[in-house]
């Protein structure tokens, strides 16, 4: 029990430490331009202000803290060699080895070779079997670091990664360095810990689907009991008209599970695969959570300032059809945990707040679960593939506007197995297709009776038939089905004469296999 006490009161007092640091930054270690001070970026643009470090780490207070919390990221590599490149890492790099017993000890890597006395471009006592650390007091493009670790690797050194106090953003010089297998830490993010402290500075939001920090409210409420799509439709209506939103109502027609978050679709009435507008939010762990009928209206505003002002989004509201999706607590899981025929996911960024994507299940052209988290990770979020990420699945509810015609995909299967699940159904088209095909390779009379016309549902499109012989492709062949029985015959026929596979026969019944592809549920794509 000591023991854990001690190891809480330690990361209280470092917490602490790191708090009077970043105070003493915001502080003092900002340089801001003045009609007297100039601050240049890299490429001689001029910027509103820069990290001025020197003025907190050439300070007792502001070294020894800034030495403490390096060191506690220190204590993740495995190197006890450090180095800097450039001045401002001098005074970072001598307050770590200067409080941690002896750990630590220093390389300073000079951009020029010295041109006179040792003529070293490396000072200090190198230990050739000592994995390097770079210390900096920034990394933005990454370039100082890149072109200190290459000096490093020139005189034989193996550098581990580096350490820094601001790092200004994660997916340029930062994620760089880490794509080229460096370990790298940082104490502060320039987004997180500097700017979100800055008057007038610009600040990532951790859920940027929530785009509605103030509403414009009318003191009239929405009427009670209604059904959500008919809800979203008078409240944009009412936006359209007035500019303002009507207040919530107490209750829907039913309860609806949104803790998850909302989303308001318009599709055309004519054109059920062309989507106007879709808008909405999520609701991830720990936030605050809407009542239900609030969180309708939101999603509604949100679509609706898709749409834009006025009296054309209003006549394409009337021209469309609308549906409320609700999504279920967010569940944090793995990759092995997603369900494409039942769970929404959504994929956010651990490095980069901002950055998240989603997917609906059974969507278009998503036929398995890699392929809808590949859909959510990389085109929706646009991560890299090695940022590292937290992965939510949800359960989804779609709710049609009553007497709509919609697509059917972006929605959970139906839990009752279809008939396109059925071995008696699929196995039997098989099983007759390769009794056909036997008959016909060896002369002999079929021993199978005809296939009923009512087997299959109106659903079924068309039928493919592969017949396959000693493993390999003997023809294949398919057509849309009006007479069941005898189309299956001509296709199993025709397999057998494709001429593109005519040298792969065989008279051995064991070698005759026959594949049956049933097509069905056709989606329109719409007019391209």
């Amino acid at each position: 029990m000591p023991d854990v006490l001690m190891s809480s009161a330690a990361a209280a007092s470092l917490q602490d430490e790191r708090a009077e640091l970043l105070e003493l930054i915001l502080r003092d270690g900002i340089l801001h331009r003045s009609a007297t001070q100039p601050v240049l970026s890299r490429d001689g643009t001029s910027a509103r202000w820069m990290l001025d470090s020197l003025s907190v780490s050439m300070n007792q207070r502001g070294a020894e803290l800034a030495g403490r919390c390096l060191i506690e990221l220190l204590e993740k590599f495995e190197g006890r060699q450090l180095a800097t490149y450039g001045l401002t890492g001098v005074p970072l790099m001598q307050s770590a080895i200067l409080q941690s017993g002896g750990r630590y000890h220093g390389l300073i890597v000079r951009k020029e070779k010295k041109a006179h006395g040792s003529l070293r471009r490396i000072e200090g006592q190198i230990d050739p079997d000592e994995p390097t650390i770079l210390v900096d007091d920034s990394i933005s493009s990454g370039l100082s670091m890149q072109e200190g670790a290459n000096f490093l690797r020139e005189a034989g050194l193996w550098v581990e990664g580096g350490v820094a106090l601001v790092r200004f953003g994660w997916e340029n010089g930062f994620a760089a360095l880490q794509e080229q297998g460096l370990h790298m830490e940082a104490v502060y993010d320039v987004w997180e810990d500097l700017m979100s402290r800055m008057k007038g500075e610009e600040t990532v939001s951790h859920n940027p689907t929530k785009r509605f920090n103030r509403f414009p409210w009318r003191e009239k409420r929405a009427p009670e009991g209604l059904h959500p799509a008919m809800l979203a439709r008078i409240a944009m209506e009412e936006y359209f008209r007035s500019g303002k939103l009507l207040r919530a109502p107490r209750r829907l027609d039913a309860e609806y599970d949104s803790r998850g978050g909302v989303w308001v679709s318009l599709r055309d009435k004519n054109e059920i695969y062309y989507r106007h507008a879709r808008d909405g939010f999520w609701n991830f762990p720990g936030e605050a959570v809407e009542k239900t009928p609030e969180a309708v209206l939101r999603a509604a505003f949100q679509t609706a300032n898709e749409l834009g002002p006025g009296k054309k989004a209003q006549a394409i509201l009337d021209n469309s059809h609308i549906a409320v999706t609700f999504f279920t607590a967010l569940e944090e899981c793995t990759p092995g945990q997603i369900d494409n025929d039942r769970y929404g996911i959504v994929v956010c960024s651990r490095e980069r707040p901002s950055q998240m994507g989603g997917a609906l299940p059974r969507m278009p052209g998503i036929s398995n679960e890699w392929e809808q988290f590949r859909h959510a990770w990389r085109k929706n979020a646009t991560l890299f593939s090695f940022e590292p990420y937290t992965l939510y699945r949800h359960d989804v509810l779609k709710i049609v506007e009553p007497g709509a015609q919609w697509q059917p995909s972006g929605v959970p299967a139906n839990a009752e197995r279809g008939w396109d699940k059925d071995p008696a159904i699929g196995g039997r088209v098989a099983e007759r297709a390769r009794d056909i095909a036997l008959a016909k390779l060896l002369g002999v009379k079929e021993k199978q009776s005809l296939l009923p016309a009512e087997l299959l549902p109106r659903e079924l499109h068309s039928l493919y038939i592969t017949v396959y012989c000693d493993g390999k492709v003997r023809g294949c062949a398919g057509s849309a089905i009006q007479n069941f029985d005898s189309d299956l015959r001509t296709l199993v026929e025709s397999a057998l004469h494709d001429h593109r596979f005519a040298g792969n026969a065989s008279p051995d019944p064991e070698d005759v296999a026959i594949t049956a592809s049933l097509l069905f549920n056709a989606l329109e794509l719409g007019k391209l």
